[in-house]
């Protein structure tokens, strides 16, 4: 997982392993994660990350690629030129994946436009149009969990990080 604070609260990675482990899977998986990280950031190992040695060191039969909440809306251009990046030095056979965060309240394009977690992952297909490469639509499945279940909460007290349930 190559992300930040939505793909490690509650430690994620260990609750997937842990999912995988119950269904005869055996999944280990490691984390490249710092808080508000971009991927910008993971190329060019800022705030500690060691994203493109560990990409090239070691071979990964999956990779979850999670941008920065906001810059698929409001930084489109350098989502996409660090993807490909990244995307470099990644062996062709890798199945990879980006996973589509979910809108919150203090998200906002710059003309005031109102963010969702569709539009999110609109933005997302244009940063890798190839087939060989999914968007995991996990904004969309918060937004159906809230439809179905609007009494229960999937965010911390911020309104933007996933508690226990939203992990």
């Amino acid at each position: 997982m190559v992300g930040n604070s939505f793909t490690f609260y509650y430690n994620l990675p260990t609750t997937i392993e842990q999912f995988a482990k119950a269904k005869g899977l055996k999944w280990k998986i490691n984390q490249s994660t710092a808080s508000g990280a971009t991927f910008k950031q993971h190329w060019q190992n800022e705030k500690g990350l060691k994203t493109t040695q560990r990409l090239k060191r070691k071979k990964y039969t999956q990779i979850i690629f999670q941008e920065h909440s906001t810059y698929p809306i409001t930084a489109l251009d350098t989502t996409q030129k660090y993807f490909k990046k990244l995307l470099r030095s990644v062996p062709v056979n890798t199945k990879k994946h980006l996973y589509a965060t979910w809108a919150y309240p203090k998200m906002k394009k710059k003309q005031k436009e109102v963010i969702t977690s569709t539009s999110i992952e609109k933005a997302l297909r244009t940063v890798s149009p190839q087939s060989e490469i999914s968007i995991l639509p996990v904004g969309r499945a918060f937004d159906l969990f809230q439809s179905r279940f609007p009494n229960q909460t999937l965010f911390t007290s911020d309104k933007k990080h996933p508690n226990p349930i939203g992990s």
